[in-house]
């Protein structure tokens, strides 16, 4: 399961731009035929299930076929059902009426988060400024409601859409650490390091060298995530 989740990382953000379409569809593809081709029931299906999904919100490609029980021997739980609306909300195939009818199967408090992130998922950018504005909302959301918003407005192939975050979140780190709970504050730091923060991070730590040491630690580390990123695809 980690290995996929890597291989989905390499291909969404390890590889070069020039490249990055080409792999994305043979990753897509390949997950599906390893998918096909399992041991009906078997724990190998389920991850090839949850590899092609998430790969085909990066690539977008119609996944009814999952959903529908076209696929011998796998069950389509209620956690791989939120990852194929989530998969299809990335898309811009999920509505609002749908995915609420997928929360009245699934009226718990995860289903709740999942349609939630599903929600913060769409390719909209109003949606997108929402979502960040309601995860920054003092005293506003639950520590797993932010993550679902964070991973949503985060979602694979948006980075355009996210861009407009990018000067407020290094402006209101401070504010961030200052006015949240300790837990919504590191939640906010790493989830909405931007796509493209490297430069932006290495000024901020530069200016800002009396700011509290596990903020710094944070933008620390997301920044030398940056620039393995960045490393990787120069090479």
């Amino acid at each position: 399961a980690a290995v996929l989740k890597w291989a989905l990382t390499a291909v969404s953000r390890y590889t070069p731009e020039a490249e990055g379409s080409v792999l994305a569809v043979a990753w897509r593809d390949g997950a599906r035929e390893a998918l096909t081709g399992a041991e009906p029931g078997s724990a190998a299906q389920l991850l090839w299930a949850k590899a092609y999904l998430s790969a085909a919100a990066l690539d977008p490609q119609d996944i009814a076929w999952v959903l529908g029980g076209e696929v011998q021997g796998l069950e389509v739980s209620v956690d791989l059902t939120w990852l194929a609306w989530q998969s299809l909300a990335t898309q811009g195939k999920a509505t609002d009426t749908e995915l609420d009818a997928v929360l009245a199967a699934d009226d718990t408090a995860a289903g709740k988060v999942a349609r939630l992130r599903c929600w913060a998922s769409q390719p909209d950018g109003a949606v997108k400024a929402e979502a960040w504005r309601r995860a920054h909302v003092v005293g506003g959301e639950t520590n797993e409601h932010v993550d679902a918003l964070l991973a949503g407005v985060g979602a694979l192939g948006q980075g355009t859409l996210r861009a407009q975050f990018a000067d407020a979140y290094f402006d209101g780190l401070e504010s961030v650490w200052r006015d949240h709970p300790i837990e919504i504050a590191m939640r906010l730091v790493r989830g909405g390091f931007p796509d493209d923060g490297l430069g932006a991070g290495s000024d901020w730590l530069a200016a800002h060298p009396q700011a509290p040491r596990t903020l710094r630690r944070l933008v620390t580390e997301a920044v030398h995530e940056a620039e393995v990123a960045a490393t990787a695809r120069r090479d």
